[in-house]
């Protein structure tokens, strides 16, 4: 890393300074106004800009992220910034632009204020984002001057370091001037590189209102179109402020401009920045107030939208213009001068100020990452097919996607040794830096570590450095550590001969080949945002004569039987020993609720009670070279429960229930319930109506057609129907006697309807007569008013769960 900012700093002075720079601007300024000894107040900048409310509903953190924040340094021994600096800390990495050496320690206050607005991780008083890492680059001195080279440099560092530390934010709490219109070009290319980079650049937008005389502006590089300006607004009623400037807000609340801050037509963005109590020098605390305080509340928003945008697989929108949008859309109107109480001139200007909950709720909840079932290790025969079923799950419902790639360590390392030119030196001096590591040199005089996992690694200096993700050049297996020699005298060795074909979730492997060994299968399982990787083995064995195994018949079995239990069975030419595996096939991805039991060569299935359908299942003998593959289907039936005739019942004048014990049962053994129905004749006959659609007359009943005195109906679809003269109506099915079958009857009303067929199709609604029903068992206990009379019909109903039968019973009520 020093390497790196040698030549930085020399490639500077060999010219940069001078031809980049039109012109310059004042040194930068802090725009900060701090008020010391000064008690946390009431009113809680995190609930005004929703803040609380997002945590308990969004889950973003800053987790994986990192903010450069250009200031004073950051006092990285504070424990709610991590207590540390370096790789394994909060404040990740750094560098100290005024001194010229490693060390970002802050030595004034302000830069460390502004990490705890963006990241504190102190859960009573937490920053925007509490798990975001944090880049110090100090350049301000502990009197909080600097040089617009420092700031020059700083940039560069995260241009030339923003991949390695995912840094997605950079925070200019500082600046000078008073612009409507960007007079300097210094920085420009830095900040529109760093725009392209998907990098979120906030700048305060200054506090001299009042020293420039109310004129509207932003100083210098807030006035820059290529960055995000911020403006500061009160978080609560703190009483009258007065300013070092001169500013005065006489009172003050929520969402009114602070006197002090600088605005005009450029200003992009307001969030609260008076007063802001965070993290000071020494492990305490500050209350301060600016748009420098303001600023930060922006830039760790801007972190979580960040991650938000990339968690609902929108990470294409996580974009400087993109992030700025969100923020405005969703933002809460504030005009100044509307209710402000100051000494300074009011713009009349209208801003946005952040509303970090609703612009996360504009964005969406997160995309869950789908789950791959593990896959197990397979062997074949050469010439031999096997068919390997994937599953996965999504949480979100979304289909998901399956491909693969081949993986044989032997190739990967002889590709490696060609392309790194590996040397052994005599020893591979193990443990030197701590990590049980082994050392090999390669071309150019380059180091490299094999790990004990069998990760092969780039020494870049320090041990910490090497354990970063962009110093991980292939993860081979652990006999790579435990033998070394394996990849620096790696044999050529080209990819084993294999034939795939993935259709579905179905992935054929086929051997065409004669190979012997071991090679691996990577199998990605994507939901279209997110992809999740399984590795599974593929050993190919020596031609020997595969087990045959018998095939088993299609299974139909009752759901109440519970399980059933199957001998497998198979031969084996070369009398080798037989092994049995069976599994259920997922069924679109996801596997039937069913489980398997194998003891030998007995397989029990016993599919969940609830479960009705079918299910294939996969059945396999090895004899540990090759194997033979067999499947079947089991259906799982259930039977609908009996209902027998029910005899009709009159109770006599006095009596005001009946019991009936019901002739249901089931074939399944499945628990029953029995639900009971009462309607008067007339209402039977209307919902008759309704269902069949019985027509008016048509001039003739055809009575005794037949010779049973029957009279002929027609309803819906020109479909006839049998009225007898005992009141009970029949579907026509092709001859008499098949109509006049229990299967074919509708229903049985009153014999007035056969004298009187108009009845029938005139039928009103009628109401359900105050009858009242109890069960218990089998057992229908029917109970009437004392006063209750006339004919009336039950339809009982019987239910297993899943299917049900219904009788209808006529009971006369004397």
């Amino acid at each position: 890393m020093e390497i790196g900012f040698r030549a930085l700093r020399a490639w500077f002075r060999a010219g940069r300074k001078t031809t980049h720079y039109s012109s310059k601007p004042p040194r930068p300024r802090l725009a900060v106004e701090m008020l010391e000894d000064r008690l946390a107040p009431a009113a809680d900048w995190r609930s005004v800009i929703g803040l609380d409310a997002a945590s308990n509903v969004f889950p973003y953190s800053g987790q994986g992220y990192s903010v450069a924040i250009l200031d004073t340094g950051i006092d990285y021994n504070h424990p709610d910034l991590g207590g540390g600096f370096g790789a394994g800390y909060r404040v990740v990495a750094g560098y100290d632009f005024v001194n010229n050496d490693a060390d970002p320690m802050d030595d004034n206050g302000h830069g460390t204020h502004l990490a705890g607005i963006i990241g504190s991780g102190n859960g009573n008083s937490p920053g925007v984002a509490p798990n975001v890492q944090f880049i110090a680059l100090k350049v301000l001195d502990s009197k909080m001057n600097g040089s617009w080279a420092a700031v020059d440099n700083a940039l560069q560092w995260v241009i030339a370091n923003q991949a390695q530390y995912n840094i997605v934010g950079v925070n200019l709490s500082l600046g000078s001037g008073n612009y409507t219109s960007n007079p300097y070009s210094l920085l420009e290319s830095d900040f529109s590189t760093l725009k392209s980079l998907g990098v979120f650049t906030a700048a305060a937008a200054g506090n001299f209102f009042y020293t420039y005389n109310s004129q509207p502006g932003v100083g210098y590089p807030s006035i820059s179109p290529n960055v995000v300006s911020v403006g500061a607004t009160w978080a609560g009623d703190f009483g009258p402020a007065t300013f070092s400037t001169g500013a005065k807000d006489y009172t003050t609340a929520v969402d009114r401009i602070a006197s002090l801050g600088q605005r005009g037509p450029a200003l992009d963005l307001m969030a609260p920045g008076a007063w802001i109590t965070s993290t000071w020098l020494g492990g305490g605390y500050k209350s301060m107030g600016g748009t420098s305080m303001a600023t930060a509340v922006v830039t760790g928003s801007a972190v979580l939208l960040h991650q938000a945008y990339d968690q609902t697989g929108k990470a294409a929108l996580a974009t400087q213009d993109n992030l700025l949008k969100v923020m405005k859309s969703s933002g809460v109107t504030v005009k100044d001068g509307d209710d402000e109480n100051d000494n300074v001139v009011n713009t009349g200007l209208t801003f946005k100020r952040l509303d970090l909950n609703k612009a996360l709720g504009a964005i969406g909840q997160p995309n869950a990452k789908p789950v791959l079932a593990p896959i197990a290790s397979w062997t074949l025969q050469v010439g031999q097919t096997i068919l390997v079923p994937l599953a996965a799950t999504d949480a979100d419902g979304e289909p998901i996607t399956f491909t693969y790639k081949q993986i044989y360590l032997t190739a990967q390392a002889y590709q490696l040794d060609q392309q790194f030119g590996f040397r052994y030196l005599g020893g591979y001096y193990q443990n030197s830096a701590g990590a049980n590591e082994k050392w090999i040199l390669g071309n150019g005089s380059i180091w490299y570590c094999i790990m004990p996992t069998g990760e092969v690694r780039r020494w870049t200096g320090s041990l910490a450095d090497m354990l970063r993700p962009a110093n991980l050049i292939a993860t081979l297996d652990p006999s790579y550590h435990a033998d070394p020699s394996k990849l620096w005298n790696a044999p050529y060795a080209g990819m084993p001969p294999a034939v795939f074909s993935l259709i579905g979730n179905q992935l054929s492997i086929r051997s065409p080949a004669y190979w012997l060994g071991t090679y691996q299968v990577e199998v990605t399982a994507s939901d279209g945002h997110y992809a999740v990787k399984g590795v599974f083995n593929v050993t190919v064995t020596n031609a020997n004569t595969p087990p045959v195994l018998m095939a088993i018949a299609n299974q139909t079995m009752s759901h109440a039987k519970g399980s059933t239990t199957l001998n497998l069975s198979a031969t084996d030419a070369d009398k080798d020993a037989i092994t049995y595996a069976a599994q259920v096939l997922p069924v679109d991805g996801k596997s039937p609720a069913v489980t398997l039991g194998l003891n030998g060569n007995q397989l029990t299935i016993s599919p969940d009670r609830a479960l009705v359908g079918t299910f294939t299942v996969q059945i396999s003998a090895s004899d540990g070279k090759a194997s033979d593959t067999k499947t079947f289907v089991v259906t799982v039936t259930n039977s609908a429960p009996s209902l027998g005739a029910i005899p009709g019942q009159t109770l006599a004048k006095g009596q005001t229930r009946v019991t009936l014990t019901l002739p249901a049962s089931d074939a399944d053994g499945d628990a029953l319930s029995i639900q009971a129905v009462a309607q008067t004749p007339d209402a039977q006959a209307y919902q008759l109506k309704q269902q069949y659609g019985f027509q008016p007359y048509g001039g003739s009943y055809y009575t005794n057609l037949w010779g049973y005195n029957e009279k002929w109906l027609v309803g819906n679809n020109n479909l006839w129907y049998v009225l007898l003269p005992n009141g009970e109506i029949y579907r026509w099915t092709q001859s008499i006697q098949q109509t006049l079958t229990a299967a074919n009857r509708v229903a049985a009303l009153d014999a007035k309807y056969y004298v009187e067929p108009l009845l029938l199709w005139d039928a009103k609604p009628a109401t359900t007569p105050a009858l009242t029903f109890t069960y218990s068992g089998n057992q229908l206990t029917i109970q009437r008013p004392a006063t209750l009379t006339g004919v009336f019909y039950i339809d009982v109903t019987v239910s297993d769960g899943a299917a049900r039968v219904t009788r209808t019973v006529q009971i006369v009520l004397n």
